[in-house]
């Protein structure tokens, strides 16, 4: 028979949510280090060569050629799946950046469960404005 204490469910979406945000990281962190292993190891961005002496150009800002990386969602993981090591490093910060979106989304369903009509409004309104801000975001350059 479920615990009908509220505290024992809020220490359990807690837990839920703790553990969604330390997968999201350690998610993230193997990505982009197996795109970085994948690139020193095969000299390539898979878009490109990459020679020793680009490292410090490449800590410049300079304005880019669209060929040199993804620019897309859809790029990003095409590319991921065709084992290119700049779109591996690219898939996995976004997934870093999905972690804490997919955090808001989680408390929104639970307080749905709980029929909290304030905090579900406040929470979706905040889950459109993160989404929007993907959707919608330019790079500025």
């Amino acid at each position: 028979m479920p615990d009908g204490n509220p505290d024992k469910k809020r220490i359990d979406i807690e837990s839920i949510i703790s553990r969604l945000l330390r997968t999201g990281v350690t998610t993230s962190a193997a990505v982009i280090l197996l795109g970085t292993a994948l690139m020193v190891a095969t000299h390539s961005t898979g878009y490109g060569a990459v020679e020793s002496y680009h490292l410090r150009e490449s800590l410049h800002y300079r304005a880019h050629n669209p060929a040199d990386f993804p620019v897309s969602v859809s790029g990003v993981f095409a590319g991921a799946i065709a084992l290119k090591p700049f779109a591996i490093i690219m898939a996995g910060v976004l997934i870093l950046i999905a972690t804490p979106a997919l955090r808001v989304a989680v408390c929104l369903v639970d307080y749905a469960l709980e029929r909290d009509g304030d905090y579900v409004l406040i929470t979706l309104y905040v889950l459109i404005v993160l989404i929007l801000s993907f959707l919608l975001g330019r790079s500025i350059g």
